[in-house]
């Protein structure tokens, strides 16, 4: 039995051996979708800063909100001293330091306008995608940071700096206000459907 946790990898398996594949996707630990009140009062980016991924994603962010005056915080648990210096250059741009638990991250998820995701490299959906949208409010990605389309349907996908800008002066100005699509469709990857469907994969192959 395959079990690949992205759709990308599923293609190439399924073409393969298809008697052997289903889809699964990444067991991520939140159980429901928290329904937040009212509006956030910042962007949030979250991630390892010590991956070279992420360091080129946070500059790419930096560059836009440099251009912008809406507060922009970045969180990881380390940060290089010439990272941290190139922040401080910005008014508006904030390192937040995570500790081991996942606290603080859940304090600045609840109380962020806009979850901000970007990567530069392909590999299926990011373990921060259902962070934002089981905690979070408005989420801006990257077609990089998933390839499944439900989750896509969910965010403000956005490409370019231009495409980024644009989406986070309209996210923004708008009221959050949790809708039944959302939280219908979160539904399916909890971990107790997604340890169903697990359960029902295995007794098939028994």
């Amino acid at each position: 039995l395959l079990l690949p946790l992205s759709y990308f990898e599923f293609n190439y398996f399924n073409t393969n051996f298809p008697d052997k594949t289903s889809f699964l996707p990444v067991f991520h630990g939140n159980e429901k979708v928290d329904q937040l009140d009212g509006n956030g009062n910042y962007a949030l980016y979250h991630g390892d800063l010590t991956t070279s991924d992420n360091v080129k994603s946070v500059r790419f962010l930096i560059s836009i909100f440099s251009e912008l005056n809406f507060p922009f915080y970045i969180a990881g648990s380390k940060i290089s001293s010439s990272l941290k210096k190139e922040i401080s250059h910005y008014n508006n741009i904030h390192f937040e330091a995570l500790g081991e638990d996942n606290l603080i991250l859940d304090e600045l998820l609840k109380n962020a306008q806009i979850n901000i995701l970007h990567s530069n490299q392909q590999s299926g959906t990011k373990l921060k995608v259902f962070n934002s949208l089981f905690k979070g409010r408005h989420c801006i990605v990257n077609k990089n940071i998933t390839d499944d389309d439900k989750l896509l349907s969910l965010c403000y996908v956005a490409e370019t700096k231009e495409e980024y800008i644009e989406a986070i002066k309209n996210c923004f100005n708008k009221d959050y206000i949790l809708d039944q699509k959302r939280k219908d469709l979160l539904l399916d990857y909890s971990p107790i459907k997604l340890a169903e469907k697990l359960i029902d994969l295995l007794n098939q192959k028994l």
